[in-house]
């Protein structure tokens, strides 16, 4: 091999060496791209990850008004079923005292005694209308109470 083949071989591997260089600038190029959008895409990430830990904590905070909510119904509820069973006494005490009432206006009675029972009856009325409209009261939140549930 002579020295210009020898040269002209030499400038054909430099040629092909400029080649995969500027090949090699591209991918470089490329890679600094890549890079950069995976920076972008970690920061994103990282704000996703804060926006879903402040999601995390509203739910855990939502959970417990709810389960304050479910504790609460429950004590209406049973308050509720309390004053149901109390005014369901009195109206059966009611009906028992109007039954004694009419006994006692067939017996003929005294005016006295009769004075006396129209006084308790007037009572256990005005007492079980009281506690008929707190039933209805209640009746009413819980209804509500249980639409918020």
């Amino acid at each position: 091999m002579t020295n210009e083949e020898f040269q002209a071989l030499v400038l054909q591997k430099l040629e092909k060496l400029d080649v995969v260089a500027e090949k090699v600038d591209k991918i470089e190029t490329s890679m600094a791209s890549l890079d950069a959008r995976m920076g972008k895409l970690e920061m994103r990430m990282d704000g996703l990850e804060l926006r879903m830990s402040n999601l995390e904590m509203r739910m855990d905070g939502l959970e417990t008004r709810m389960s304050s909510l479910e504790t609460r119904v429950d004590g209406i509820e049973t308050q509720l079923k309390e004053t149901n069973g109390f005014v369901q006494a009195l109206i059966h005490r009611t009906d028992e005292l109007d039954a004694k009432f009419d006994g006692l206006l067939t017996k003929t009675a005294t005016v006295a005694a009769v004075e006396e029972i129209k006084i308790v009856s007037a009572r256990m009325e005005k007492k079980i209308d009281i506690l008929s409209h707190r039933v209805a009261a209640q009746d009413g939140e819980i209804e509500l109470l249980k639409l918020v549930k």
